[in-house]
């Protein structure tokens, strides 16, 4: 079902647009503080830091890949947003062929392994975790 959001109340629109990713977000908070709260209470202390730390890096990869899949619906809602259906049926089949998506992927892996890999032994060496 396609909706058309150039036609309406614009409030009415947005509100109705925005719900879901209000939800979602709604969501992830509720599974950020039961995550807080069970590690907190049964690991410790040590751990519940460990949490806490990791939640910024999380929340800068997933806000990284929310954006590239963002980028990746421009041409999608151009075609959609010009009533051009081949043209949307085109450009989502280019973003979920076998080649382009397994290219990004790969080279998002790349991207995100290799400080990875670089930076781990020394933050783990800076904070004693392990010798």
């Amino acid at each position: 079902m396609a909706k058309n959001l150039t036609q309406g109340r614009p409030a009415k629109l947005i509100f109705f647009f925005a719900l879901p990713l209000f939800i979602g977000n709604l969501f992830q908070q509720i599974y950020n503080m039961a995550d807080t709260l069970i590690v907190g209470r049964t690991i410790g202390v040590t751990a519940l830091a460990g949490v806490g730390s990791t939640g910024s890096l999380l929340f800068l990869v997933l806000g990284f890949v929310m954006g590239m899949t963002s980028g990746f619906s421009i041409v999608t809602a151009q075609f959609f947003g010009a009533c051009n259906k081949v043209g949307v049926r085109r450009s989502f089949c280019a973003a979920k062929s076998p080649r382009s998506s397994s290219d990004c992927a790969l080279r998002n892996s790349y991207v995100n392994s290799y400080p990875h890999l670089y930076y781990t032994p020394k933050t783990f060496r800076i904070y004693r975790l392990c010798s």
